[in-house]
Protein backbone atom coordinates (compact mmCIF):
# COMPACT_ATOMS: atom_id res chain seq x y z
CA UNK A 1 0.00 0.00 0.00
CA UNK A 2 1.65 3.17 -1.10
CA UNK A 3 0.10 6.75 -0.30
CA UNK A 4 0.99 10.00 -1.15
CA UNK A 5 1.90 12.44 1.74
CA UNK A 6 -0.04 15.34 3.07
CA UNK A 7 0.44 18.28 3.63
CA UNK A 8 -2.67 19.16 6.09
CA UNK A 9 -3.93 17.66 9.41
CA UNK A 10 -6.70 16.02 7.38
CA UNK A 11 -5.47 13.35 5.26
CA UNK A 12 -8.57 13.11 3.10
CA UNK A 13 -6.25 13.87 0.53
CA UNK A 14 -4.26 10.80 0.06
CA UNK A 15 -4.97 8.45 -2.44
CA UNK A 16 -4.65 4.65 -1.71
CA UNK A 17 -3.36 2.77 -4.95
CA UNK A 18 -3.38 -1.32 -4.46
CA UNK A 19 -1.55 -3.07 -7.42
CA UNK A 20 -1.11 -6.65 -7.67
CA UNK A 21 1.91 -8.26 -9.69
CA UNK A 22 2.20 -11.81 -10.58
CA UNK A 23 5.59 -13.37 -10.85
CA UNK A 24 6.13 -15.68 -13.32
CA UNK A 25 8.48 -18.59 -13.07
CA UNK A 26 11.64 -18.32 -15.31
CA UNK A 27 11.19 -19.49 -18.81
CA UNK A 28 12.63 -21.71 -19.36
CA UNK A 29 12.10 -23.79 -16.76
CA UNK A 30 14.51 -24.66 -13.90
CA UNK A 31 14.56 -28.51 -14.43
CA UNK A 32 15.20 -30.79 -11.62
CA UNK A 33 17.79 -33.61 -11.30
CA UNK A 34 16.95 -36.56 -8.98
CA UNK A 35 19.81 -38.41 -8.30
CA UNK A 36 19.75 -41.64 -5.67
CA UNK A 37 22.86 -42.74 -3.60
CA UNK A 38 22.48 -46.14 -1.54
CA UNK A 39 23.65 -49.66 -2.01
CA UNK A 40 21.94 -51.95 -4.30
CA UNK A 41 22.12 -54.89 -1.29
CA UNK A 42 22.54 -55.06 2.44
CA UNK A 43 22.75 -57.48 5.47
CA UNK A 44 19.69 -57.77 7.16
CA UNK A 45 21.81 -56.90 10.34
CA UNK A 46 22.74 -53.87 8.53
CA UNK A 47 21.44 -50.16 8.21
CA UNK A 48 20.23 -49.16 5.04
CA UNK A 49 21.41 -45.64 4.38
CA UNK A 50 20.15 -43.42 0.96
CA UNK A 51 20.87 -39.95 -0.11
CA UNK A 52 19.35 -37.50 -2.89
CA UNK A 53 21.50 -35.07 -1.79
CA UNK A 54 23.25 -34.88 -5.07
CA UNK A 55 20.24 -33.80 -7.16
CA UNK A 56 20.36 -30.35 -8.19
CA UNK A 57 17.85 -27.80 -10.07
CA UNK A 58 16.97 -25.90 -6.43
CA UNK A 59 17.86 -22.64 -8.59
CA UNK A 60 20.00 -21.09 -5.36
CA UNK A 61 17.01 -22.23 -3.20
CA UNK A 62 16.65 -25.72 -1.50
CA UNK A 63 15.25 -28.67 -3.17
CA UNK A 64 12.07 -30.86 -1.37
CA UNK A 65 12.15 -34.30 -0.88
CA UNK A 66 9.21 -37.08 -0.48
CA UNK A 67 10.73 -40.50 0.19
CA UNK A 68 8.32 -43.85 -0.20
CA UNK A 69 9.40 -47.12 -0.43
CA UNK A 70 7.60 -50.86 -1.15
CA UNK A 71 8.62 -54.26 -0.71
CA UNK A 72 6.74 -57.71 -1.50
CA UNK A 73 5.30 -58.00 2.34
CA UNK A 74 4.75 -61.03 4.21
CA UNK A 75 4.60 -62.30 7.64
CA UNK A 76 5.90 -58.96 9.50
CA UNK A 77 7.72 -57.45 6.56
CA UNK A 78 5.38 -54.50 5.69
CA UNK A 79 5.90 -51.54 3.23
CA UNK A 80 4.34 -49.46 6.44
CA UNK A 81 6.23 -50.92 9.13
CA UNK A 82 9.31 -49.97 6.99
CA UNK A 83 8.41 -46.19 6.75
CA UNK A 84 7.70 -46.39 10.30
CA UNK A 85 11.54 -46.80 10.57
CA UNK A 86 12.13 -43.24 8.72
CA UNK A 87 12.45 -40.32 11.02
CA UNK A 88 12.03 -37.56 8.22
CA UNK A 89 10.87 -38.46 4.73
CA UNK A 90 11.03 -35.20 3.14
CA UNK A 91 15.10 -34.70 4.08
CA UNK A 92 17.76 -35.39 1.70
CA UNK A 93 18.91 -38.60 3.18
CA UNK A 94 17.31 -41.01 5.01
CA UNK A 95 18.48 -44.23 7.26
CA UNK A 96 16.17 -47.35 7.94
CA UNK A 97 17.84 -49.49 10.53
CA UNK A 98 18.40 -52.88 11.34
CA UNK A 99 15.79 -53.25 13.22
CA UNK A 100 13.34 -52.62 11.10
CA UNK A 101 14.96 -54.14 8.41
CA UNK A 102 15.35 -57.92 10.14
CA UNK A 103 11.62 -58.59 9.48
CA UNK A 104 11.87 -58.51 6.10
CA UNK A 105 15.38 -60.63 5.41
CA UNK A 106 14.99 -61.96 1.68
CA UNK A 107 12.66 -59.22 0.66
CA UNK A 108 13.14 -57.08 -2.48
CA UNK A 109 12.88 -53.32 -1.22
CA UNK A 110 12.63 -50.43 -3.57
CA UNK A 111 12.92 -47.02 -2.90
CA UNK A 112 11.42 -43.80 -4.16
CA UNK A 113 12.33 -40.16 -4.10
CA UNK A 114 10.58 -37.37 -5.50
CA UNK A 115 12.34 -34.06 -5.76
CA UNK A 116 11.16 -30.31 -6.18
CA UNK A 117 12.26 -26.91 -6.70
CA UNK A 118 10.00 -23.69 -5.50
CA UNK A 119 9.06 -23.14 -8.88
CA UNK A 120 7.04 -26.61 -8.34
CA UNK A 121 9.24 -28.44 -10.93
CA UNK A 122 9.99 -32.16 -10.10
CA UNK A 123 12.12 -35.17 -10.64
CA UNK A 124 11.95 -38.68 -9.09
CA UNK A 125 14.88 -41.49 -8.74
CA UNK A 126 14.30 -45.24 -7.62
CA UNK A 127 16.36 -47.91 -6.94
CA UNK A 128 15.41 -51.96 -6.45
Amino acid sequence: LIRAECEYYDCSCWNTTISSVFIEAPSPAVLVTAAMEGPSSIGSCSDLSLSAAASSGGAGRDLTYNWSLSINEFDNCTTAGLLAGIDDRSASDIVLTSEYIQPCAGAVLSAYVTVSNFFGESSSASTI
